[in-house]
C-alpha cells in the first residue's frame, strides 16, 4: 500500500460536485471504514479473517497501542502479525477515564469475556514518529480488535500533546451498503419527503402537531438539526 505526504491520500478523497472542492468531506472506497480514535480515546472495532487492518498516526508522535482477542476471548497478537510489548497499560488507562464512560466499556468488555488485565499488547508510533506514519497489519481470524491513542501527560513548556490516531478497515468482505429502499418505512404517511446531500442544508416550516423524522439513508452520517 502507497501513502502520500500525509498517509491519508491511500483512503481519503476530497469530493467535488459542479467543479466546486469541499474539503471538509472526504470520500472512502467502496468496503472501506473509517474509525477515528481521539487522543487519549480507544475504538473497539469487530474484524473478520481476511480484512486489512491500518492505524495512521495523524500527527506524528502518537503512541499507539493495538490488543485483539479472538472469539473464544483469548489474546491473540499473533493473528495480526504484531509482537507482544507488555501489558496493555496505556490502553488500561484510557478506559479508566473520569468521567466513566471508559469505565463502562471495561465492565462490558469483561463482562463479554474479553479480560483487559491478562491482554498482552502491541505498540507502535511513539517517539520519532513522522506525520503520516502508518502501520497495516491483516486479520488471520475473526475476532475483537482494541486500539488506543495512548494518553500521556503534556509537559507545559513542551509541545506533545495528545493526537488523535485513525483507523482504517478494509473489508474482506465488504457489508452491504445500505440504501433508500433498505431504510424503515416512515412512521406516517409523509406530507413532506425530501433527501439532503452531503454538505448541504434545508429549511422547512412545521404546523403544531406535526412532526419530524430524520432518517439517516446510508450510515455514519452527522446531522445538526
Amino acid at each position: 500500500m502507497v501513502f502520500g505526504a500525509t498517509g491519508l491520500e491511500a483512503f481519503e478523497r476530497p469530493t467535488e460536485r459542479a467543479g466546486i472542492l469541499h474539503p471538509g468531506l472526504p470520500i472512502l472506497p467502496e468496503g472501506v471504514e473509517r474509525h477515528p480514535i481521539p487522543a487519549g480515546g480507544t475504538r473497539s472495532v469487530e474484524v473478520f479473517r481476511g480484512d486489512e487492518i491500518t492505524l495512521v498516526d495523524r500527527d506524528g508522535m502518537q503512541a499507539a497501542e493495538v490488543v485483539f482477542f479472538g472469539p473464544d476471548g483469548s489474546a491473540d497478537l499473533g493473528a495480526l502479525g504484531l509482537t507482544d510489548a507488555g501489558p496493555a497499560t496505556g490502553t488500561a488507562q484510557a478506559l479508566s477515564s473520569p468521567d466513566g464512560s471508559g469505565r463502562r466499556v471495561l465492565r462490558a468488555l469483561n463482562a463479554a469475556g474479553f479480560e483487559l488485565r491478562h491482554a498482552p499488547a502491541a505498540r507502535l508510533f511513539g517517539e520519532g514518529s513522522a506525520r503520516g506514519a502508518h502501520h497495516t497489519m491483516f486479520a488471520d481470524r475473526d475476532g475483537l480488535l482494541i486500539a488506543c491513542a495512548v494518553p500521556a501527560v503534556m509537559d507545559p513548556g513542551g509541545h506533545d500533546t495528545g493526537t488523535d490516531i485513525t483507523l482504517y478497515i478494509r473489508r474482506h468482505n465488504p457489508r452491504p451498503v445500505r440504501t433508500a429502499e433498505s431504510v424503515s418505512p416512515p412512521l406516517a404517511d409523509p406530507l413532506q419527503d425530501f433527501q439532503i446531500d452531503p454538505g448541504d442544508a434545508r429549511t422547512y416550516e412545521v404546523k403544531k402537531g406535526q412532526y419530524i423524522q430524520v432518517l439517516d439513508v446510508k450510515g455514519r452520517e452527522c446531522t445538526d438539526f
